[in-house]
């Protein structure tokens, strides 16, 4: 039985100024990598969301006795920064894969 609950978050955050999004990623992975435990990557690369050029990156952690399993995604308009961050645990992951993509899709700058 899957015992973690399967998410979608989008968080935006002020930049100190307009940056690129491979900058962008860097910065906040370095972040992310202090504060996950057993962090793995596992592919990287370039995605189209509508007429967004981004970023993504999937990667593993351990999360108690879970192996948890996460996409993310960084965009860049201005001086803000987009993270769309999908999760599930390892063994679930291929069967919200689908579902992440269609949420994922559907983001917009309005």
């Amino acid at each position: 039985e899957d015992m973690f609950r399967e998410n979608v978050n989008i968080v935006s955050e002020a930049l100190p100024s307009a940056m690129s999004i491979e900058v962008y990623m860097t910065e906040s992975l370095k972040q992310v990598v202090k504060m996950l435990s057993n962090f793995k990557e596992d592919s990287r690369g370039k995605i189209q969301l509508g007429s967004e050029k981004a970023l993504y990156i999937n990667f593993t952690y351990v999360m108690g006795s879970l192996t948890i399993k996460t996409k993310q995604i960084y965009l860049t308009k201005g001086s803000t920064g987009f993270v769309i961050t999908c999760t599930a645990s390892r063994d679930g992951h291929s069967k919200f894969l689908k579902k992440f993509n269609e949420v994922t899709g559907t983001f917009r700058f309005e």
